[in-house]
Order: structure tokens, then sequence, then C-alpha cells
């Protein structure tokens, strides 16, 4: 009943519309109700983030106007496009054309669309673009790219905006192996730039490696369809909490900053009902663990995949699986199970893997990680000498055992 009562009270807070109103008396409306869902204590972080959306949307619309306007569309982008407006949000905006329209009308539908917005005070960026000018810049750079492809229709001729969003799409799969380095190299240097979120006493929920921005880009790379990203509850709970503790921060701090200050972390905590700041980092660096986790596993698919496309077909040969232990091969620079390997009849497989994964220094593969969580039996405690002996190989391996704790820890297999 609660859940259902904030629900209505999102819906009422985002319904605020004054039809026929000018546009002055429709941004002064729209400011009034956008600080009332900011402000209102009942309303859940993701039922604000929907109320914010719904709201912008239909204020956008009232100011493009309802009448036919065929050739001619608002598409949200970025953020917005996603839906994911919290109280410090840009609005990513672009209002896109095919041609078909003279120039000084299309100047004048941005007019009357932006200059109400920018009197809003609301953070805009915003863009007029023909569809081949929108689809050119896309191509070029690949930022521009990253927010198109969650364009949205909101107002206008919804041929237009479809156009966009598959044009756009298509393109990125077709330059895919171009721009996937190039993002990759970008997510590398942001790391190096803002830190590791896990392991930040003052992240940046955005920037920060394992932030939002990653999640963005995990979705980036499943688009182009050169590889898959991990499709787990516990990666959407994590980028379903630092989107939470944004709202928290923004609201707390009346500011666009998404960096989470020592200062103000006790009261962001207060704000989500968490003990105190310590609790309130333990929940975000868990959550940056889990994203960062799911980064590198992505990455490394990339890598093969490419590869693999970038050797001549003359030149292939069929992969090579060398014995790492019993049961336990690499196959192309991943450790993963013999044919032979019987996991429900192997108590010590699991831990002989990790072992093997770590002392030759690789990841072990999603794949056999998945196996290996679902068919591994219950170890009998005490462990058997086999399996002690092969735990101890692998926190001998040093350094190297790092990545291999974090796939089994991602997996649920250390609690196992």
């Amino acid at each position: 009943m609660e859940a259902a009562g904030s629900a209505s009270r999102a819906q009422a807070l985002a319904g605020t519309k004054v039809p026929g109103a000018d546009p002055a008396a429709l941004t002064g409306r729209y400011r009034q109700a956008r600080d009332a869902v900011i402000d209102a204590p009942d309303l859940a972080a993701a039922e604000r983030r929907s109320a914010l959306t719904d709201l912008t949307d239909r204020w956008v619309r009232d100011l493009f106007g309802t009448a036919a306007t065929p050739g001619v569309a608002v598409v949200a982008v970025g953020g917005y496009g996603r839906r994911e407006l919290v109280p410090g949000s840009d609005l990513d905006i672009l209002l896109v054309h095919d041609g078909s329209r003279p120039d000084d009308a299309v100047a004048t539908m941005a007019d009357s669309l932006f200059y109400p917005l920018w009197d809003s005070k609301v953070p805009l960026d915003h863009s007029v673009r023909s569809l081949d000018e929108a689809a050119r810049v896309a191509g070029d750079d690949y930022k521009v790219a990253l927010g198109l492809l969650d364009a949205r229709h909101v107002a206008g001729d919804p041929i237009v905006s479809s156009a966009i969003a598959e044009r756009v799409t298509a393109d990125w799969r077709r330059l895919a192996p171009k721009r996937l380095p190039q993002l990759r190299e970008a997510v590398t240097d942001r790391a190096q730039r803002s830190g590791e979120l896990a392991y930040l006493i003052e992240p940046d929920l955005v920037e920060s490696y394992g932030g939002l921005r990653d999640t963005i880009v995990l979705r980036a790379v499943a688009a182009s369809w050169v590889a898959d990203r991990p499709h787990s509850a516990a990666i959407e709970e994590s980028r379903g909490w630092l989107l939470t503790v944004r709202d928290a921060l923004h609201r707390t701090t009346r500011r666009r900053s998404d960096r989470l200050l020592l200062q103000e972390q006790d009261e962001v905590a207060d704000l989500l009902g968490l003990l105190d700041a310590d609790a309130l980092l333990r929940r975000v660096s868990e959550a940056g663990r889990a994203i960062a986790h799911a980064s590198d596993v992505t990455w490394r698919s990339v890598e093969r995949a490419l590869a693999a496309r970038s050797r001549r077909p003359r030149l292939r040969r069929k992969p090579t699986r060398r014995p790492l232990a019993e049961g336990v091969v690499e196959h192309e620079r991943e450790v993963v199970l013999a044919r032979e390997a019987d996991i429900a009849d192997d108590l010590g497989l699991a831990m002989r893997a990790s072992a093997a994964a770590a002392q030759a220094g690789l990841p072990l593969a999603v794949s056999t990680m998945e196996r290996l969580v679902a068919e591994t039996p219950e170890i009998p405690v005490p462990w058997p000498a086999s399996i002690r002996e092969d735990f101890v190989r692998l926190l001998g391996a040093g350094a190297d055992s790092v990545s291999v704790w974090e796939d089994l820890e991602a997996a649920g297999m250390v609690v196992r």
C-alpha cells in the first residue's frame, strides 16, 4: 500500500500541466512542480527519477506544441534518454530534422523550445541537427554516439526519432572494431584520473572506475554486438544503488557535483536511512566492486573478440587446449574445464581450477565460473587434504590470485 501511495504521489507531482499557457507560465509551473518532486519526502529515488522525467517530457511537449510536425522531432539523449534524471542532471536534448523543412522554420522551432528551457535555469545540453549531420557527428565522436545510443522520442515526428536511433546504432556496430579500442583507452584514462570507486574515501559516483559511467559503457559494448556484458541481478542492483546515492547527494548539497565528499557523507547516509558514513561507503564500495568486475570481464571478452576478427582466415588455427591441472585447461587465454571434467563427482574441481588460474596468471572463463557455481557440490568440513593443498596454491600465487578472488567473490563462491 505504501509503495502504491508513493507511486500515485509521483504521478500526481509529474502531472502538473496548464493547457494553453504561454511559455513563461509553463516554465514557471514546471519549476514549481520540479521543486515539489525533488523535495517530496515520500518518494523513493527511482520514483523521483521517473516523476522528474515524466514532468520534463510533458513540459518539453507543451513547449514544442502538439501540432503535427512532420520531419522534425525532439529526442532525449544521455541520462534524460535513459529516464535517469536526478536533481542535478543536465537535460540532453537533440532537435533533429530530416531536411524537408526550410532552415529558418527549423530555427524558429528551436528558439521556441530552447529559450524557455534556458530561462528555467535547469542545466541544458542541446543541439539542432539534420539526420545526416547527427549521424556524421556520432560517427566521428564516440561520446556523441554513446549519448545517442540511449535516444528516446519525446515530441514531434516519431519516424525521425526512430531513424536517428537506427542509424546511430547501425553505425556503432559497423565501426565497433575502431570505436571500442578508443572507448577502452578512454575508460583506462578515466580510471587513472578518478580512481576506483570501491577504494576511494571520496568517490565520484559517475566518473570513478566502477561507477555509473562504466554501466553506460557496458550497455554500449553490448549494443556493438562484439561482446556481451554480464547480465546479473547484482549489477543492476549496484547501478540502482549508485543512482539512489546520487539522488540523495544532489538533494543534500543542492549542487550538481557527483563526488561524495567526507563532510557530506553523514547527511547523505541519514537521508538514506543508514547508520553513518561508514555504512554508506561500505555499500558504495560493494556496488563499485561489482560494476568494476563486470567491466573487467567485458573488456576481456572484447579483446578476445576483436583479436579473433583481426586474424586472416587463412592464418587461423584451431585453438589449442593446454592442460593446467586435472580436468582444467587453458583455452584462448582463459581457464576452462576439460571436456571430460565432471563437476558433480569431483569435489575439488572448483578449487583446483581456481588455483590453476591463479598460478597461470589467467582469468577463469565466465562460462566455466557459471558451471562451477551451479554444479559444485557442498564440500565437507573439514576439507579433504587435496582441497586444502589447492587452497594453499591459490594463496601462494600472490598478486596473480587477485583477479581470481574477484571472479570467485562476484560469483558468490567465496561465501560458499
